[in-house]
């Protein structure tokens, strides 16, 4: 009798340890979840960002735009492109240095697009003095090697932050 009392309870108590797991891998789960799902809108937006920033950046951008106005003088509207260009990209520079939780550094990008925004007025000026294209593309060139590079790391070190965190959650 006294076996079968011990069983009984045995039992409860088995069944009551494996439902209190199960409950507790149940919330495990929904954490997870919602923190991979955290992680994952975060990196979808510093992504989107930094797309739309080398958009406002290149073709269709800050430099298509100030190329343009070097190319068609007559067409004032590319250099007011260019500059809202130029203020869209140091706005989304702040953003993404805002947004990140993992060592990136955009200064050169924004050296970048600083130095660009200082030649549109310099490109105005010229077109008014009547200096050829070629002329006033020998004095606003600038290099920007190092920006791509540096946006191009900035890309790597987000896909590597998300395969970090990928693997970290994978582990819970």
């Amino acid at each position: 009798m006294v076996r079968k009392i011990s069983a009984a309870i045995l039992n409860h108590v088995t069944v009551y340890v494996l439902g209190l797991l199960l409950l507790a891998f149940f919330i495990l789960s929904l954490v997870q979840d919602r923190s991979a799902r955290k992680h994952l809108d975060a990196i979808e937006t510093v992504s989107a960002l930094v797309t739309e920033l080398e958009t406002n950046i290149g073709y269709g951008g800050l430099i298509h735009h100030l190329k343009n106005s070097v190319l068609r003088p007559s067409e004032p509207a590319y250099l007011e492109a260019a500059r809202t260009s130029a203020i869209q990209s140091l706005d989304l520079i702040e953003q993404l240095d805002a947004s990140v939780t993992f060592e990136a550094d955009l200064s050169e990008t924004q050296a970048m697009v600083l130095a660009y925004q200082s030649r549109i007025d310099m490109v105005e000026n010229m077109i008014a003095e009547g200096n050829s294209p070629g002329q006033i593309d020998a004095v606003i060139r600038y290099d920007d090697t190092l920006a791509l590079a540096e946006i191009s790391g900035f890309r790597e070190g987000l896909f590597q932050h998300f395969r970090e965190n990928t693997q970290r959650l994978n582990r819970l």
